[in-house]
């Protein structure tokens, strides 16, 4: 399990219905403040909104708290399952169970994402560079002094990516990455919601 740092998700032991399966997962894209995603993990088929529905009223969340970077984000038990995390501490893959839904969570310094030195560039520069290149419809953006969220389609799949920058010590970066297909935006736009709000904050585990 050695990923995150170096820029690349290599693989991960995968956990469904009890059993451990082999299985490739997404990849961390570097470069220009990149969180983007190619994931073999979610793959496009039909729409099981139902059985978020059915829990929308009763969704239980669990708290992820990485200690190498000192920061929290709940996830939603039952329809979010934690992978493992990486053997140098800096994050974790959650999936749900049909592997249509994934949330990616790390920790990293400026370099291993983005090849714009904020020593030269600001924040806000890093952030609008991002933007630019961006190759996919954008359908919601928004950036503050520490933070900034950039949202939009892939396909037929709605990404959501949000970016904190942390001072303690030194600079670093927490990136929160969520992917689901569009069909299931009616639900799980809320949960993502609910996550994004979460993220960051350092509760203990």
């Amino acid at each position: 399990k050695e990923f995150y740092d170096s820029g690349k998700l290599k693989s991960e032991t995968h956990y469904k219905n009890g059993k451990q399966e082999g299985l490739e997962t997404s990849k961390i894209i570097g470069g220009e403040g990149n969180t983007k995603q190619e994931s073999p993990l979610v793959k496009n088929g039909s729409d099981s909104n139902q059985s978020i529905e059915n829990q929308l009223g009763t969704i239980n969340y669990k708290n992820y708290y990485n200690g190498r970077y000192n920061f929290s984000v709940l996830y939603p038990l039952d329809i979010l399952y934690p992978q493992g995390e990486s053997s140098n501490g800096d994050g974790q893959i959650f999936v749900s169970k049909d592997e249509l839904i994934s949330m990616t969570v790390y920790g990293t310094h400026w370099g291993d994402v983005s090849e714009m030195d904020e020593d030269v560039y600001s924040f806000k520069e890093i952030y609008s560079n991002k933007l630019q290149s961006q190759k996919n419809p954008i359908t919601y953006t928004v950036f503050k002094d520490n933070w900034y969220v950039i949202s939009g389609l892939k396909g037929n799949r709605i990404f959501y990516e949000k970016v904190i920058k942390k001072m303690e010590g030194e600079i670093h970066y927490i990136n929160l990455h969520i992917e689901y297909p569009e069909g299931k935006k009616s639900t799980f736009n809320k949960i993502t919601d609910k996550i994004a709000r979460s993220f960051g904050k350092n509760f203990v585990r």
